[in-house]
């Protein structure tokens, strides 16, 4: 046997045990990642979701919950849209919840404000704000969906009226 032909056998062994290696690095990866983050894709209920009743909002109505946190600056673009009538939604039974104190003051009469709702935020699995949340008659989740501007809650709240739900 030549020491050229041995250095290409040691060569393909050699490539063929990292291949092996960087296989079972990447199953282990996969299989850590799903352990620590179980459905990273969800940032929100699911729909069909029972919403655990909170004080002071009148359950069995349908309802629209919008989800703020007072350090998001997007939160209070939407907040003050929603103030000023620039939706294409009347604010009808709307609610904002937040997942502490309250960083946004200028809020429509018409729409009930709650803080300290961070309890419904983990069982809603609600990771990112703002988050719109539409809410049956029986308190359970139509629609959710992450709102990043006001475009998106406009689009969110069309998108129910296309439906002929009524907030």
């Amino acid at each position: 046997m030549n020491i050229e032909l041995l250095g290409w056998i040691l060569i393909w062994t050699a490539v063929t045990l990292l291949g092996t290696a960087l296989a079972g690095l990447y199953r282990a990866v996969a299989i850590l990642s799903k352990e620590i983050l179980p459905d990273a894709g969800t940032v929100g209920p699911r729909e069909g979701t029972l919403v655990p009743p909170v004080g002071g909002i009148p359950w069995g109505t349908r309802a629209l919950l919008l989800m703020v946190d007072r350090s998001c600056i997007t939160c209070g673009d939407i907040l003050n849209a929603l103030s000023d009538g620039r939706l294409v939604s009347n604010v009808g039974n709307t609610h904002v919840l937040y997942r502490d104190a309250p960083g946004h003051t200028k809020v429509d009469s018409r729409i009930r404000v709650l803080d300290q709702q961070n309890p419904l935020f983990d069982d809603l699995e609600v990771t990112v704000t703002p988050m719109a949340i539409r809410l049956s008659s029986d308190n359970r989740v139509v629609d959710a969906m992450p709102v990043g501007s006001v475009d998106a809650l406009e689009q969110f709240l069309r998108r129910t009226k296309e439906e002929g739900s009524t907030i």
